[in-house]
């Protein structure tokens, strides 16, 4: 699978054209999620067209925060996708996750929705924590 950074709920477009510019480097292909596409599967956004898909769009709300999804990428080119994140100047994402067997059939909100969980049970173990 082609390595691919998904972005959820990145409305700001001073952000989102750092985040750009940050990763031309690295080549990854940057894919903005709109959010009427939070009902279908992270796996099927990520390009795994077999996977079933919700017809109807998704009319709610936004997600609370940033979320970036990583697809495809070997630990060096994770840890180096997590190390241009922690440059100056780059928007904060608490929630991130990499796209696995068990998650790409989640829908964008259910994957939220279990990032959050965890984030908080990682506060509350570490609660000096600062930027998980």
């Amino acid at each position: 699978m082609r390595e691919t950074l998904l972005f959820f709920n990145f409305p700001d477009k001073k952000q989102w054209i750092r985040l750009q510019q940050a990763f031309l480097p690295l080549k990854l292909r940057l894919k903005k999620i709109p959010k009427e596409d939070y009902e279908k599967p992270v796996g099927y956004l990520a390009g795994q067209k077999e996977l079933p898909c919700p017809l109807k769009n998704y009319e709610g709300d936004e997600l609370d925060a940033p979320m970036l999804v990583m697809v495809g990428l070997d630990r060096f080119r994770m840890d180096a996708v997590l190390s241009c994140l922690r440059s100056p100047g780059m928007p904060k994402i608490d929630y991130k996750a990499v796209l696995t067997p068990t998650n790409q059939s989640w829908s964008v909100l259910q994957l939220f929705e279990e990032l959050k969980k965890e984030h908080i049970q990682m506060h509350i173990k570490n609660p000096s924590s600062k930027n998980l």
